[in-house]
Parts: C-alpha cells; sequence; structure tokens
C-alpha cells in the first residue's frame, strides 16, 4: 500500500527522508501500509497508513534496535499506539521532539497486538532511507 502523501501539503516544503514498507509478520499479507519519516528541525514527523489490522483496536508501536524483522530486539523508540478503525484501518501522523534520524535509520519498525507491546507481533517493516 502506497501512503498519498498529498495530504500532507503542509508538509510540501519538507521531504520524507525515511520510509518503511509495512506488512504482517506471519507472511499471510493480511496488514500492510507504511510509514514515512521527515527529519524536521525540532525531531521527527511520522505520517503513516495501514490496512488489515484488529478491528477498532489501540495498538503498540514501536521502533526496534535491531535492523531485521525476524531478530528486531529492543525497543529504541516507544512511539504512540496506532488505533485502527472499524474496517482495520489506521491513517495517523505524530511528531516526536528531540528524537536523531540516525537512531532509527535502518532500524525495525514493529506493531504489537499485545496492550503491553510485548508478542505477539503482528506488522513489521525496516526505515529506509529515501533517495
Amino acid at each position: 500500500m502506497f501512503v498519498n502523501m498529498t495530504k500532507y501539503a503542509f508538509m510540501e516544503q519538507e521531504r520524507a527522508v525515511l520510509y518503511a514498507d509495512m506488512n504482517s509478520t506471519d507472511g499471510s499479507g493480511g496488514i500492510n501500509g507504511g510509514v514515512f519519516v521527515f527529519n524536521l528541525p525540532e525531531g521527527l514527523y511520522f505520517a503513516l497508513e495501514l490496512s488489515g489490522l484488529p478491528e477498532n483496536s489501540v495498538l503498540p508501536f514501536h521502533v526496534h534496535e535491531g535492523t531485521f524483522c525476524k531478530k528486531a530486539g529492543e525497543k529504541a523508540l516507544i512511539l504512540p499506539d496506532v488505533s485502527s478503525d472499524s474496517r482495520g484501518n489506521a491513517s495517523m501522523q505524530f511528531f516526536i521532539d528531540n528524537a536523531p534520524l540516525w537512531e532509527i535509520s535502518g532500524k525495525v519498525i514493529m506493531l504489537h497486538e499485545s496492550a503491553d507491546g510485548k508478542e505477539p507481533e503482528i506488522a513489521c517493516g525496516v526505515l529506509t532511507r529515501i533517495l
């Protein structure tokens, strides 16, 4: 799923520098979408769109230390929870102040199903630089 960046017209002066293609961790292809990260002087701005999520759910969302979904490692950056609607879709934007881009570039971004943010992981992507 490609995130429609025209919805973020207020960001037209900025360019996304990282992107994660999010997919189901179980290989089913049920969950998909994307996460863009913008590097601003004050911190990082995230824009995401996901589909195929559990309906009407609040899902923990984190950047992990690892560089592969199968070996995500410990949590490196706690992000706001993702809330899905009655169709299992989520679209949100948020800002994390004082977060350096280099700390998350190449790292795993993970969506968890349980409220405690532990197992099971339901979607994963790697934050990759956009050229």
